[in-house]
């Protein structure tokens, strides 16, 4: 299986950045005023019939698959002239621009330290998903680094993690760098 973390989205808009992307420690994304990181994997998985499977993880939980039978492999080298890698790293890039999405459709707001638990922060989260907006308490606790609770979406944890840990480091230059993933202070 081959797997790859990508940083910035924006870097992803080539294929040569596709294809060049190795790993890094999260992903960009959101409007100028706010970048949020975190960590986005792609795996490649296996098929039994030959077609290419990738997945996209985050927080190592599936978030995303994408697919090309061993047929479509086929046809798009026969018509096209695409080998199996051009169509993986436009599955890729299709793969990073939906979990973009995904991640602009959730909202963590109201979030509080709780009494008698240092570091342990709960939050109201709203996850606005094609026809359905769901609603429900998220926490984060810091010292243990663990989200839940597990019956929500990873998506959903991870933001409020990126949220608690900008309301820590407001002033901290340093640590807000590597939250918001910009590299380049």
């Amino acid at each position: 299986m081959k797997a790859g973390c990508f940083r910035n989205w924006r870097s992803l808009e080539t294929e040569s950045a596709l294809r060049d992307h190795g790993t890094c420690a999260g992903f960009q994304y959101g409007a100028e005023e706010m970048t949020t990181t975190f960590t986005l994997e792609i795996r490649e998985g296996s098929d039994p019939d030959g077609g290419l499977v990738l997945e996209a993880l985050i927080e190592g939980n599936r978030v995303a698959t994408a697919r090309a039978s061993v047929d479509a492999l086929q046809d798009v080298h026969d018509v096209l002239g695409f080998d199996r890698a051009e169509v993986a790293n436009q599955l890729r890039e299709s793969l990073v621009s939906l979990v973009k999405g995904r991640l602009e459709d959730v909202t963590v707001s109201d979030i509080v330290e709780l009494p008698g638990s240092p570091l342990r922060y709960s939050g109201r989260y709203t996850l606005r998903e094609f026809e359905e907006i769901t609603t429900g308490l998220v926490w984060y606790d810091v010292t243990t680094s663990t989200t839940g609770p597990e019956s929500i979406s990873s998506i959903v944890t991870n933001r409020m993690r990126r949220e608690v840990l900008r309301l820590l480091t407001p002033d901290n230059g340093t640590a807000r760098t590597l939250i918001d993933g910009d590299l380049s202070k």
